[in-house]
């Protein structure tokens, strides 16, 4: 007895097929943009879109950054932001010249406190004159506090928490004054 073996080919048509003569004139596009409409709408009823989503924009930054401070059983007076999220600072960087030297894989795990150009920082508890900004590498504005810019740990999940400080010996959460938490 001899077996014989099917095998079925599946086809997905995932585009448009240009038929010579039939594009309209010799620069019209083979494959002319689908319409756009909104979620929900009657005219992408039914349609399912996949593929990668358009590429985002990074966020606008704040036109106003709240900062403020908050007393940490374990460290003392820190600034925070209006949520009660733990600000930072890095020996890496320096306060004098302000400078940020935190990008690329650096900046996924500590994200720089950013206010857009011409915006303000609202710092209640801190003095006005400590407060900053500087312009980073990729021309976003860095809050600072006594010159050192300013980050948010991706590590604290909510506020008062301070798993940041210490982190590989170069951070540490921010004073008022802008020095390194201690603990007094």
């Amino acid at each position: 007895m001899t077996r014989t073996r099917h095998h079925t080919l599946t086809l997905v048509v995932t585009g448009l097929v240009a038929v010579p003569g039939c594009a309209g004139s010799p620069n019209a596009p083979l494959f002319p943009p689908a319409p756009s409409a909104p979620a929900g709408s009657a005219d992408n009823a039914g349609i399912e879109v996949i593929g990668p989503a358009a590429p985002t924009a990074s966020p606008a930054p704040p036109s106003v950054v709240h900062l403020r401070t908050s007393r940490s059983p374990r460290l003392g007076t820190i600034v925070t932001d209006s949520g009660g999220i733990t600000l930072y600072r890095s020996d890496d960087d320096s306060a004098s010249p302000s400078r940020s030297r935190c990008s690329g894989p650096c900046a996924t795990d500590w994200r720089a406190v950013v206010v857009a150009d011409n915006g303000d920082v609202d710092a209640r508890g801190l003095d006005r004159d400590d407060v900053g900004t500087v312009r980073r590498d990729d021309g976003t504005l860095q809050v600072t506090v006594d010159g050192w810019p300013m980050y948010r740990f991706v590590g604290d999940k909510g506020p008062g928490q301070t798993r940041g400080h210490g982190h590989d010996g170069e951070w540490f959460a921010i004073t008022p004054s802008g020095d390194k938490a201690s603990g007094r």
